[in-house]
């Protein structure tokens, strides 16, 4: 399987998100670029996103968008900048051998996994 340009414009627009807030979204004007509008109207069509012409992203929409920033860091630095600390919430221990979070340090409640999988 390999990326289509449409997938590429599809990513293209997931990466206008900010991922950090949910509250957050985009206008796709109609004099932008006709693969940018086809990419979000498939976006949308696909539960990506909540409006044809951008709007917010869907749950669904949000793991793709946090993917493919994910991806594209990973491609651009070779992952070296990506750290074991960037894989897990603020105030969280990394996951044990089994894949169990670990309380937090202070003794609170266990963290849980941040969005970003653990690399061994």
């Amino acid at each position: 399987m390999k990326f289509t340009p449409e997938n590429f414009e599809e990513l293209h627009v997931l990466m206008l998100y900010h991922t950090s807030s949910s509250l957050e979204g985009i206008k796709i004007h109609k004099s932008a670029d006709p693969s940018v509008i086809a990419a979000a109207q498939r976006l949308f069509d696909d539960g990506f996103i909540t409006q044809s012409d951008g709007g917010y992203l869907t749950a669904r929409g949000s793991e793709a968008a946090e993917h493919a920033q994910l991806l594209l860091s990973l491609l651009n630095t070779g992952g070296d900048e990506i750290k074991k600390k960037d894989m897990y919430e603020d105030n969280c221990e990394p996951l044990t051998e089994d894949r169990v979070p670990r309380p937090n340090s202070d003794g609170s409640e266990q963290c849980r996994p941040g969005p970003f999988p653990a690399v061994r």
